[in-house]
């Protein structure tokens, strides 16, 4: 953007899938990064713009195909994975991981800053709960959490879900086992 004018001067697609959620520029203003939905920053030369390509041509390989994923999968990468990882680590997220989350009490994973709503929540997470969560939707379940509101509505993808998120992110919890 030109800021006199408030014209476009270059405009380019920052990334392959998604929205950008977050622009910065380097702390001596040389470079400018962009984040999204694809869990990488994408950066550019402020410099050397007019010689340098902006454009993203090739889809990182960790990213699948709506086609190729169950739908467990596809509900999990819809409405949970931008927030939320299976792993141990779980990586930088703005939710915690939920690798083992079956039979955790909600609001108890250490390390993580929940919300007041969730600290000393009587919330076991299970089939049931993670069902009624998506139900109702965060904001009626969980009112006060940080969780942003959504839901899904088809029951069956609320079952797919579930059972994608206990084999996935199960590290070897069954359900009513305690963290």
């Amino acid at each position: 953007m030109d800021t006199e004018s408030w014209a476009i001067e270059t405009d380019f697609r920052a990334a392959l899938k998604g929205p950008i959620w977050a622009l910065a520029f380097s702390k001596d203003g040389t470079v400018l990064h962009a984040g999204g939905i694809e869990n990488i920053v994408y950066s550019w030369p402020l410099a050397d713009l007019a010689s340098f390509d902006p454009m993203a041509t090739e889809t990182p390989q960790f990213l699948k195909k709506p086609e190729e994923m169950s739908n467990g999968e596809r509900q999990f990468a819809r409405k949970c994975s931008i927030c939320h990882a299976l792993s141990e680590e779980g990586g930088r997220k703005a939710g915690p991981t939920l690798y083992k989350v079956f039979g955790r009490q909600a609001g108890t994973l250490p390390g993580y800053p929940y919300s007041e709503t969730l600290i000393g929540s009587d919330i076991i997470w299970s089939a049931e709960t993670i069902n009624q969560l998506f139900l109702d939707g965060p904001d009626h379940y969980i009112p006060g959490s940080k969780m942003p509101m959504q839901r899904i509505v088809k029951p069956e993808d609320r079952d797919d879900l579930i059972d994608y998120m206990r084999t996935a992110g199960a590290g070897g919890a069954t359900e009513g086992e305690t963290q």
